[in-house]
């Protein structure tokens, strides 16, 4: 193909999108003319090209587009209905271009009937004004700024992913230099290593971004599918977009494009109800899609929302027991959070029929299908009446991720770092957490079950029987999606950045690899796919079977409040300081820990930092001592997803269960809770809002108060991030409070209803299955349940979400996180409660 044809179909591509978006503001607001004369110099813009190229469809239905823009020009009274037909004409020249870009020339057809329509609009334009001066119709010329157009520069993509894939290479020598001199501290060659370090990541962050291109390349073609969805299916809706700027490869952008567009199909048709059910049901005759993009962890989240019918569980229940996913027994005791699982299903539907649009089933299981692929995942949340929310986390890139490496039976793999929870260290003190259900090998982990994948037996290597062996191994806890599932290796290596190389046809058949990848020392490693061992295994059947075990072991453990309160375990990681006293912590505050060699800590002005994972992690001495000793040094790792921190140690022991009951409030110095007697043992308790803010002075702005509570008060606080309930929980109970937690709505919910009734709710509004303001609603409509007092403890700061807190019920709106401002806010409404 010619490259002025191929420059053609590049530019008019991008040209015709632009004109569909402005046509469809067009069509429905005609007020907006100044917009005709911006259509107008497009479209003549590309006639004139396809006359130059001899693309004579092309340049015939761009003719008849540009009289009729000419017409709409004079005399606007007709814009709204010319639109359309214009549209129309937009839609027909692009599947031209696709002809033109698949054969190298213009395909043929006929264009008569589109033409004619053209002409008919034109005529109706004409009735309406004189023809005026063909020099009075020519088009503006814009003179763009010089300087906008030498900043910019047009590159083959294909050269593009040459540079990044030599940028790769230049990783892979970097990694080997650094891995060549990793334990010689004296050579004369390491200030030119690190150097070439620096310049590295530089380089490698710098060329991703011309990979980089913004969401909106999907966005923007989202309004001409609305727009003939709302034409067939009779409904009316409105699109709201925000963080349309945020970025992703292109590769993953790619990735994503189908699913995504199912996923608006599916908003259309089965979310959004007809105007006249939307009336009936007291909502807007206009549904609304909103759609939000932004970063999260090194990962993008993609959020679609619609305020349609939300999802009918009794429907999905029904289909599930008509095609025996689930039997009708335990249909009934199955949660929400269940049965939207079917909704993924290969030929699952709810819809009754079969539109041009959805309901042959096959769309969400497109969707699941697709982002697992490339690393991500799907979560939906919705309810009936209200709405639906689906979720979708997708990586950043996939030419260069964050990998753990590990070795099974002698040799070396590597699995994605996201794709990995947690790692469990299997010795000869725990091994009764091992087990067996129908044959297949599980892991008890924390009060839930997990099914092992044996990987040398997968991988069809020497089989080797870790159960039966006496040594130690090691467990990668995995998930694709919501299915968790442990692979069972030798040993654990190191994390590290690496290039992703293809890995040729006849290994990517085998379906257990993603890629490979070249190490620093030049050994080739193949990355392993979690996705492709769960598909191959079938460990997705035996999940849901153990997911059922757990809830049934929940449902066995109904107690009494006193009992429920008395029993409530937790782990904490028990570590000691130069003092050589056992010191502890929760274990779910935790989000790794790590050994150092003392030579990589560097101290910069009055703290310590360490270069850890392509980022500066802050280190907090816990006491002054704990800095002399030996070369290694024991450091637990912090994070809330946002930042993170290192506490340094003198030694970590064990992993403990017990009862968290603060008997000594206060402690004799900073930084300690107080002590409790954990398996008979008495431990200090230490306040991490403490050392938190010794790394970061505003992490949540934390502040020690003197007021005195009542300690009779129960508090129930509600919110999805695990981090933050532990965190807060022992600072409440230290005042005497007795505090519960929950992670959603739902939770909170069901632990009232078990005999746990709080004076006080504080609770998060964002969470899943039912969120804080529905949680405040049912909670003021309830005769039993009604006086309680609830405070709004949120991200949140926009006044409109204030006034949502506290129309549905809230006493207090609070923004995460002044400890003093929550516990005046608690002592206030308490004090309130007494008075009446």
């Amino acid at each position: 193909m010619d490259n002025k044809v191929k420059d053609f179909i590049i530019t008019t591509t991008e040209s015709l999108e632009e004109l569909e978006r402005s046509l469809i503001v067009l069509e429905n607001d005609p007020s907006r003319t100044h917009l005709v004369k911006e259509i107008f110099s497009k479209a003549h813009t590309i006639k004139g090209t396809c006359g130059f190229l001899e693309l004579e469809r092309l340049e015939n239905i761009f003719h008849h587009l540009e009289s009729l823009l000419e017409k709409m020009r004079d005399e606007p009274s007709g814009i709204s209905s010319s639109a359309t037909v214009m549209l129309d004409g937009v839609h027909h020249a692009r599947d031209i271009l696709k002809g033109l870009e698949a054969e190298g020339s213009e395909p043929e057809g006929d264009d008569t009937e589109l033409l004619a329509r053209l002409e008919e609009a034109y005529s109706r334009e004409a009735d309406q004004v004189e023809r005026q001066e063909s020099d009075q119709t020519q088009p503006q010329v814009v003179d763009n700024d010089s300087s906008l157009k030498d900043r910019s520069l047009k590159i083959d993509v294909e050269t593009l992913d040459k540079i990044i894939n030599m940028v790769g290479e230049l990783v892979l020598t970097r990694n080997e230099f650094l891995e060549r001199i990793q334990d010689d501290w004296d050579s004369p060659y390491l200030s030119a290593i690190q150097k070439l370090d620096f310049v590295t990541s530089n380089l490698q962050n710098e060329s991703l971004k011309t990979r980089m291109q913004s969401i909106s390349n999907i966005w923007d073609k989202l309004p001409s599918i609305i727009r003939d969805g709302c034409k067939k299916q009779n409904k009316k809706i409105t699109l709201k977009t925000s963080g349309q700027e945020t970025e992703v490869d292109r590769q993953v952008l790619q990735a994503i494009h189908d699913p995504f567009i199912h996923i608006i199909r599916n908003a259309i048709d089965h979310g959004i109800e007809l105007p006249d059910e939307r009336v009936e049901a007291q909502k807007p005759a206009e549904g609304t899609i909103s759609l939000k993009a932004y970063h999260e962890g090194g990962h993008i989240i993609l959020e679609v929302e619609d305020d349609g019918a939300g999802i009918d569980f009794e429907r999905v229940k029904q289909k599930a027991i008509d095609k025996n996913l689930i039997s009708a027994q335990d249909a009934q005791e199955a949660t929400d959070r269940e049965l939207v699982k079917f909704l993924f299903e290969s030929g699952f539907s709810t819809s009754e029929e079969v539109s041009n649009i959805s309901g042959r089933g096959i769309g969400m299981n497109i969707v699941m299908t697709e982002i697992e692929k490339i690393g991500g995942s799907v979560d939906v949340y919705s309810q009936p009446g209200k709405g639906t929310t689906i979720r979708v986390k997708i990586p950043l890139t996939l030419a260069i991720l964050s990998a753990l490496t590990f070795s099974a039976d002698g040799q070396s793999f590597a699995i994605p770092q996201t794709s990995v929870s947690e790692l469990v260290r299997i010795d000869e003190h725990n091994r009764e957490l091992l087990g067996h259900v129908q044959n297949t090998k599980i892991l008890r982990l924390r009060d839930t079950y997990l099914p092992l994948v044996n990987l040398t037996s997968v991988l069809n290597m020497t089989k080797k029987y870790y159960y039966e062996s006496k040594e130690d191994f090691f467990i990668l806890v995995a998930h694709v999606g919501e299915t968790r599932f442990g692979i069972m290796v030798d040993d654990v290596q190191n994390t590290q950045e690496i290039a992703v190389k293809p890995c040729g046809s006849i290994v990517e058949k085998i379906g257990y690899y993603s890629g490979a990848t070249i190490l620093g020392d030049g050994r080739v490693i193949l990355i392993i796919d979690p996705a492709g061992i769960l598909d191959k295994v079938q460990l997705a059947g035996m999940s849901k079977l153990l997911e059922k075990m757990d809830h049934e072991q929940e449902d066995t453990q109904e107690q009494t409040q006193e009992e429920v309160i008395e029993q409530e375990k937790t782990h904490f990681l028990v570590f000691r300081g130069s003092d050589q006293h056992p010191q502890t912590v929760q274990l779910s505050l935790i989000a790794r820990l790590e050994e150092i060699e003392r030579e990589q800590i560097q101290e910069r002005g009055e703290g310590y930092m360490l270069k850890y994972r392509d980022s500066v992690l802050p280190l907090v001495p816990y006491d002054d001592a704990t800095l002399n000793g030996n070369p290694i040094q024991p450091i637990i790792v912090f994070s809330d997803g946002k930042r993170q921190m290192g506490l340094m140690v003198k030694a970590i022991d064990d992993v403990v269960e017990g009862v968290l009951n603060i008997t000594s409030v206060g402690g004799k110095r900073d930084g300690v809770l107080g002590v409790s007697m954990i398996n008979d043992q008495a431990m200090e308790v230490i306040d991490m809002n403490y050392y938190l803010k010794q790394a970061y002075p505003d992490w949540f702005d934390l502040e020690r108060s003197d007021i005195q509570q009542n300690r009779e008060t129960k508090i129930l606080l509600v919110d999805s991030s695990q981090f933050f309930r532990e965190l807060v929980k022992p600072t409440l109970e230290t005042v005497g409070f007795i505090v519960r937690n929950a992670k959603d709505g739902e939770e909170a919910l069901k632990l009232i209803q078990s005999n746990f009734k709080p004076d006080l709710i504080i609770s998060d509004i964002v969470m899943p299955n039912l969120d804080g303001l529905g949680l405040a609603e049912k909670i003021r409509k309830s005769s039993a349940l009604r006086d309680i007092k609830l405070i709004a403890l949120t991200s949140l700061m926009g006044d409109e979400d204030r006034d949502k807190a506290m129309e549905a019920g809230f006493d207090k709106y609070l923004v995460k996180y002044n400890q003093e401002e929550l516990l005046g806010a608690i002592n206030e409404l308490i004090r309130d409660e007494v008075k009446q």
